[in-house]
């Protein structure tokens, strides 16, 4: 049976097996049979995995353009029959300091192509279709994580050796705004014994105009029938309520968005919703759960005295169970942080005039409320 996943990327290292880490940067130095672009070298910098210790990196001022980011690693034993090869990756941003502190955003889209390639082909660049086993695209949709691309092995005979080539790009017209790029981190992943997981990208649910809406994407489906929605109203069981079928041709594919409207009238409280994905072959397995308050049931805080001079207190009703708050100023700057708080009352003290806003994250129902405090 397969796994089922909620994730940014496809991140499998806990569903397959002989996983080998491809490089080492230590000194500074390129490994031997490795082959990058121009502009790229190894450099030092401060890496965010490990603490903010110094570590070594591939160095690109940018991606695509002018400076193009491929990195061609050295040859790899494929050494079992397998459905698919994980190429793995991170890659960091930062700003010209290279410090764990200067950790940016992706500046824009950016995007990778990896290609397994003959092991003959000894250039970072683009090969001919002679020389490529299989390739795959993923857009990156999150920096400073790791990353593990799925690539079908295609036709690598067993026993002999390939190589993995990266292709970085980034959106046309992007303006990359001084960002240095490092990667880190190469591994590659042989999946043994069947297919990878579905994964998603993305659960979630939303309340609006009388009805549910459940959003959800996926980045990767293979052998995948489709999901049955189940319901939960407050403390009863689980009920299917309805199916929606893989966008899949033949259930096998990649990034897909579905969506489905529960038009039920909500009872007052807390409504629960999970996806159960089921395989061609009956196998099953759940997501995480999302949970909606209906318009009658909802979550009321007091904040008071609001406006205030410098001490404002946050009434959160009983049983509303373990909360995460947020307190942050009106650049988004988060000045104080309470997680897995169990309390009926806070107290914000010493605080400065100026407009505030307060987050409140229920984690048995998902919710978040926010609220204003002005301070004069």
């Amino acid at each position: 049976m397969k796994k089922f996943l909620l994730i940014a990327l496809v991140s499998a290292f806990a569903f397959v097996s002989n996983a080998q880490i491809i490089e080492s940067f230590n000194g500074g130095t390129l490994p031997a049979g490795w082959d990058v672009a121009q502009g790229m070298s190894t450099s030092p910098y401060n890496n965010p995995d490990s603490a903010c210790k110094a570590d070594y990196g591939l160095l690109t001022p940018g991606v695509g353009g002018n400076n193009p980011a491929k990195v061609l690693t050295a040859p790899v034993l494929y050494g079992a029959a397998s459905s698919f090869i994980n190429a793995g990756f991170t890659i960091y941003i930062f700003d010209s300091n290279l410090k764990c502190e200067s950790k940016k955003d992706l500046p824009c889209v950016t995007y990778v192509q990896v290609y397994l390639v003959k092991e003959s082909w000894t250039s970072a660049s683009i090969p001919p279709a002679s020389e490529i086993y299989s390739q795959s695209q993923v857009q990156i949709v999150q920096a400073n994580t790791a990353n593990i691309l799925v690539v079908p092995s295609g036709n690598v005979p067993v026993g002999q050796k390939y190589r993995v080539l990266y292709d970085f790009s980034v959106a046309a017209n992007c303006n990359q705004n001084g960002t240095k790029y490092i990667l880190d981190l190469f591994k590659v992943i042989t999946t043994i014994g069947g297919p990878l997981p579905v994964t998603l990208t993305g659960f979630e649910a939303a309340q609006k105009s009388g009805k549910v809406t459940l959003t959800w994407n996926t980045l990767m489906e293979l052998n995948n029938d489709g999901f049955e929605i189940e319901r939960r109203i407050g403390t009863g069981s689980y009920q299917k309520i309805a199916f929606v079928d893989s966008k899949a041709p033949g259930g096998n594919g990649a990034a897909y968005s579905y969506s489905f409207d529960d038009n039920t009238a909500l009872p007052k409280g807390v409504t629960y919703y999970r996806l159960k994905q089921i395989d061609l072959d009956g196998n099953a397995s759940y997501s995480e759960i999302r949970a909606v308050r209906s318009a009658n049931g909802t979550l009321l805080l007091s904040v008071y005295p609001n406006p205030s001079r410098g001490t404002t207190n946050v009434a959160i009703p009983a049983g509303t169970g373990m909360v995460d708050v947020t307190l942050t100023d009106f650049t988004g700057k988060s000045l104080q942080q309470w997680t897995g708080v169990n309390t009926s009352n806070l107290q914000l003290t010493n605080l400065k005039p100026g407009m505030y806003t307060l987050r409140v994250s229920v984690r048995a129902t998902g919710e978040t409320i926010t609220e204003r405090i002005a301070v004069q």
